[in-house]
Protein backbone atom coordinates (compact mmCIF):
# COMPACT_ATOMS: atom_id res chain seq x y z
CA UNK A 1 0.00 0.00 0.00
CA UNK A 2 2.89 2.34 0.88
CA UNK A 3 4.11 1.96 -2.60
CA UNK A 4 0.94 2.24 -4.47
CA UNK A 5 0.72 5.41 -2.15
CA UNK A 6 4.16 7.21 -2.50
CA UNK A 7 3.30 6.31 -6.56
CA UNK A 8 0.73 8.22 -6.69
CA UNK A 9 1.16 11.10 -4.48
CA UNK A 10 4.04 11.31 -6.97
CA UNK A 11 2.28 11.25 -10.39
CA UNK A 12 0.03 14.30 -8.44
CA UNK A 13 3.06 16.30 -7.73
CA UNK A 14 3.02 15.99 -4.17
CA UNK A 15 6.23 16.22 -2.11
CA UNK A 16 7.11 12.57 -1.33
CA UNK A 17 9.95 11.72 1.66
CA UNK A 18 12.06 9.10 1.91
CA UNK A 19 12.65 7.40 5.47
CA UNK A 20 15.64 5.43 4.16
CA UNK A 21 19.16 7.39 4.31
CA UNK A 22 21.04 4.81 2.38
CA UNK A 23 18.78 5.68 -1.50
CA UNK A 24 20.51 6.14 -4.64
CA UNK A 25 18.44 9.18 -5.07
CA UNK A 26 15.79 9.53 -2.11
CA UNK A 27 11.78 9.96 -2.82
CA UNK A 28 11.58 13.57 -1.58
CA UNK A 29 14.68 14.17 -3.81
CA UNK A 30 13.95 17.35 -6.70
CA UNK A 31 15.97 14.68 -9.49
CA UNK A 32 14.78 12.30 -11.24
CA UNK A 33 16.02 9.94 -14.52
CA UNK A 34 13.84 10.66 -17.93
CA UNK A 35 15.19 8.40 -21.31
CA UNK A 36 13.46 9.21 -24.65
CA UNK A 37 14.09 8.88 -28.41
CA UNK A 38 14.17 12.80 -28.91
CA UNK A 39 10.28 12.81 -29.58
CA UNK A 40 7.32 13.35 -27.62
CA UNK A 41 7.61 10.05 -26.07
CA UNK A 42 9.06 9.33 -22.80
CA UNK A 43 9.96 6.70 -20.01
CA UNK A 44 10.67 8.14 -16.59
CA UNK A 45 12.47 6.14 -13.83
CA UNK A 46 9.92 6.82 -10.22
CA UNK A 47 10.91 4.44 -8.16
CA UNK A 48 14.18 1.65 -7.33
CA UNK A 49 14.18 -0.80 -4.62
CA UNK A 50 17.30 1.00 -3.31
CA UNK A 51 14.74 4.00 -2.46
CA UNK A 52 12.57 1.18 -0.54
CA UNK A 53 15.90 -0.70 1.08
CA UNK A 54 15.14 -3.61 -0.85
CA UNK A 55 16.38 -5.41 -4.34
CA UNK A 56 14.23 -6.77 -7.08
CA UNK A 57 11.88 -3.56 -8.02
CA UNK A 58 11.73 -0.92 -10.43
CA UNK A 59 8.60 1.23 -11.16
CA UNK A 60 8.42 4.04 -13.85
CA UNK A 61 6.23 6.02 -16.18
CA UNK A 62 5.74 5.60 -19.88
CA UNK A 63 4.05 8.50 -21.89
CA UNK A 64 3.89 7.46 -25.34
CA UNK A 65 1.64 10.42 -28.55
CA UNK A 66 -1.42 9.22 -29.67
CA UNK A 67 -1.97 9.66 -33.75
CA UNK A 68 -3.43 7.65 -36.07
CA UNK A 69 -5.03 5.41 -33.29
CA UNK A 70 -2.01 2.56 -33.58
CA UNK A 71 1.13 3.78 -33.08
CA UNK A 72 4.06 1.36 -32.36
CA UNK A 73 5.53 2.57 -28.50
CA UNK A 74 8.92 0.69 -29.77
CA UNK A 75 8.73 2.73 -33.37
CA UNK A 76 8.83 -0.68 -35.00
CA UNK A 77 5.92 -2.63 -34.44
CA UNK A 78 8.38 -5.68 -33.81
CA UNK A 79 8.15 -7.99 -30.84
CA UNK A 80 10.75 -8.17 -28.45
CA UNK A 81 11.34 -9.48 -24.59
CA UNK A 82 12.01 -8.92 -21.50
CA UNK A 83 14.27 -10.92 -18.96
CA UNK A 84 12.48 -9.79 -16.28
CA UNK A 85 8.21 -9.80 -15.27
CA UNK A 86 6.41 -6.37 -16.67
CA UNK A 87 3.54 -4.85 -15.23
CA UNK A 88 2.02 -2.04 -16.99
CA UNK A 89 -1.03 -0.30 -15.43
CA UNK A 90 -2.42 2.69 -17.80
CA UNK A 91 -3.51 5.79 -16.43
CA UNK A 92 -4.60 7.16 -19.59
CA UNK A 93 -5.62 6.66 -23.67
CA UNK A 94 -5.79 2.91 -24.58
CA UNK A 95 -2.81 0.24 -25.02
CA UNK A 96 -2.84 -2.95 -27.29
CA UNK A 97 -0.61 -5.49 -25.37
CA UNK A 98 0.30 -8.71 -27.49
CA UNK A 99 1.89 -11.17 -25.13
CA UNK A 100 3.17 -14.26 -27.62
CA UNK A 101 0.44 -13.72 -29.94
CA UNK A 102 -2.47 -12.92 -28.08
CA UNK A 103 -3.79 -9.33 -27.80
CA UNK A 104 -5.50 -7.30 -25.10
CA UNK A 105 -6.76 -4.00 -24.89
CA UNK A 106 -5.87 -2.11 -22.11
CA UNK A 107 -7.94 1.23 -21.31
CA UNK A 108 -7.15 3.18 -17.82
CA UNK A 109 -7.51 1.30 -14.94
CA UNK A 110 -6.25 -1.52 -16.44
CA UNK A 111 -3.51 -4.04 -15.82
CA UNK A 112 -1.15 -5.72 -18.32
CA UNK A 113 1.15 -8.46 -17.53
CA UNK A 114 4.35 -10.21 -19.42
CA UNK A 115 6.36 -12.56 -17.71
CA UNK A 116 10.51 -12.19 -18.48
CA UNK A 117 10.80 -13.93 -21.59
CA UNK A 118 7.56 -13.69 -23.22
CA UNK A 119 7.56 -11.66 -26.86
CA UNK A 120 5.50 -8.87 -26.44
CA UNK A 121 4.19 -5.54 -28.45
CA UNK A 122 2.75 -2.67 -27.17
CA UNK A 123 1.00 -0.49 -29.36
CA UNK A 124 -1.04 2.93 -28.68
CA UNK A 125 -4.71 2.48 -30.13
CA UNK A 126 -5.67 5.98 -28.78
CA UNK A 127 -5.57 9.26 -30.34
CA UNK A 128 -4.82 10.71 -26.91
CA UNK A 129 -1.56 9.53 -25.57
CA UNK A 130 -0.79 6.49 -23.51
CA UNK A 131 0.49 7.47 -19.95
CA UNK A 132 1.13 4.09 -17.91
CA UNK A 133 3.07 2.97 -14.95
CA UNK A 134 5.56 0.36 -16.08
CA UNK A 135 6.32 -1.94 -12.78
CA UNK A 136 9.82 -4.62 -13.58
CA UNK A 137 9.86 -7.09 -11.34
CA UNK A 138 14.27 -6.71 -11.04
CA UNK A 139 16.68 -3.78 -10.89
CA UNK A 140 17.77 -2.78 -14.18
CA UNK A 141 15.63 -2.70 -16.44
CA UNK A 142 15.56 1.35 -17.14
CA UNK A 143 19.24 1.05 -18.04
CA UNK A 144 18.91 -2.11 -20.16
CA UNK A 145 15.94 -0.19 -22.16
CA UNK A 146 18.07 2.88 -22.44
CA UNK A 147 20.93 1.25 -23.74
CA UNK A 148 19.04 -1.31 -26.07
CA UNK A 149 17.26 1.06 -27.86
CA UNK A 150 19.72 4.20 -27.92
CA UNK A 151 17.44 6.23 -25.61
CA UNK A 152 18.57 10.00 -24.43
CA UNK A 153 18.70 10.14 -20.89
CA UNK A 154 18.50 13.35 -18.72
CA UNK A 155 18.66 14.18 -15.37
CA UNK A 156 15.61 16.68 -14.46
CA UNK A 157 16.38 18.89 -11.80
CA UNK A 158 12.90 20.23 -10.19
CA UNK A 159 13.76 23.75 -8.97
CA UNK A 160 11.49 24.97 -6.05
CA UNK A 161 9.59 27.61 -8.40
CA UNK A 162 8.03 24.55 -10.30
CA UNK A 163 6.67 22.85 -6.95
Amino acid sequence: MRVVTVILMGLLGCNVISAHAHSEVPLGSNTARQASSGGPDNLRLLLTSASLGSDGLEIAVLNLPGGDGKTCADKQCSSHQHPVDEVFYVLSGRLEHIVDGESLTVEPGMLAIATRNQSVIHNVLSEDPLVALIIWMATGEFDRLVEHYGLQETVIVESEDTK
